[in-house]
This record gives structure tokens, C-alpha cells and sequence, in this order.
């Protein structure tokens, strides 16, 4: 499974993104090209989340803390 190696970072990590990238431009009917972009885009959006995710985690123990004072 690919999911695993691209978490993993490294060589490992090139070798699954593109081939989870070869998949969608299979799957999705469009350009190797395109399905980059698509990846790429999806990853940066999840990248975001997980940022906003802990950001708002923090601001409520921070929170929790202040009222548990």
C-alpha cells in the first residue's frame, strides 16, 4: 500500500506519491500532469487542516488551563 510509504518520507515517499499520482490519472481519465497538481493540491489542503486542527487543540487546553487555575 502506498499511504504508508508516503508518510514514511524519504525515497519511499517519492516512489508512492508518484505512484498514487500514475493511479489517479488512471482512475480520474486526465493527464499524469494533472493528477500532480490534484495530489499536490489535496496535500497542501490536508497539510492546512492538521496546522488549523492543532492551532485550535491548543487554543482550547490553553483555555482549559486558564479556567482550571
Amino acid at each position: 500500500m502506498a499511504m504508508p510509504k508516503l508518510a514514511a518520507g524519504g525515497e519511499q515517499a517519492k516512489q508512492a506519491r508518484e505512484r498514487i499520482v500514475a493511479i489517479m490519472a488512471v482512475q480520474l481519465q486526465i493527464s499524469p500532469a494533472d493528477a500532480a497538481k490534484r495530489f499536490d493540491d489535496a496535500q497542501a489542503q490536508l497539510a492546512s487542516t492538521a496546522k488549523e486542527a492543532m492551532q485550535t487543540a491548543k487554543v482550547a487546553a490553553d483555555q482549559t488551563a486558564s479556567a482550571a487555575s
